[in-house]
């Protein structure tokens, strides 16, 4: 493969990405993800996609404001950035096989947001 890690290294198939949907309430003082937790065998596509308010979804990794490792070793860490309109998305491709838990988001980002992290296990 000619890039290593997460992002684009493996051939895409014709299957749909897993999906994961950012959700809040109006005022995005009370935010979730559904499905809260999500299983993937390697070489899946995991997409974010924003339904309400403004979200992120950002690898635990040093590189990535300075998180504890939570990825794969050799893994390359992502940071979709603030996802602001309702249907923005981000995906990634989940090609380094490992049993350790992702919290692949994570909303408190920047001061006063709260939330829950979407946990992605593969």
């Amino acid at each position: 493969m000619a890039a290593a890690g997460l992002l684009g290294a493996a051939p895409r198939t014709a299957a749909a990405p897993e999906l994961i949907e950012m959700r809040s309430d109006p005022l995005g003082s009370r935010v979730w993800f559904d499905p809260i937790g999500l299983y993937v065998e390697p070489g899946t596509a995991v997409r974010w996609t924003v339904r309400e308010n403004v979200h992120t979804t950002t690898a635990y990794h040093p590189d990535n404001d300075h998180h504890p490792l939570r990825i794969p070793e050799g893994a390359t860490p992502w940071d979709s950035g603030f996802l602001v309109n309702p249907g923005d998305h981000f995906e990634v491709t989940l090609v380094v096989p490992s049993d350790l838990p992702e919290r692949g988001t994570d909303p408190r980002r920047w001061p006063g947001a709260s939330g829950r992290a979407a946990e992605v296990r593969w």
